[in-house]
């Protein structure tokens, strides 16, 4: 006997819900479309931070990497360079007498 207060109250429900599920499918697979034409984010064409490749203090020619593929030397610390204030031998990011970054 207590199914004839349920079934109107199921039916209710159901109203209710079969609408907003259908619309959050269509939402969500507008998204997805709309994801597929947008270029990504992270494909940016950003300028390289290094050259395409480097020669180590010990004659290793061809590394692209951070680090030397023969010696394991940073690259930073694997070449000084000279700062425009008159500080040579630098041999981190930073100039240790004015503080000019390496350009």
């Amino acid at each position: 006997m207590f199914w004839i207060f349920f079934l109107p109250l199921f039916g209710l429900v159901m109203l209710i819900c079969i609408p907003i599920w259908i619309w959050m499918e269509i939402k969500r697979a507008g998204r997805t479309e709309r994801g597929r034409d947008r270029p990504n984010r992270g494909e940016r064409n950003l300028p390289a931070r290094f050259p395409s490749s480097w020669k180590c203090s010990c004659g290793r020619e061809g590394n692209t990497g951070r680090f030397c593929s023969e010696c394991g030397k940073h690259k930073l610390a694997s070449s000084p360079w000279a700062c425009p204030c008159g500080q040579t031998g630098n041999a981190g990011k930073f100039c240790p007498s004015c503080g000019r970054e390496r350009s």
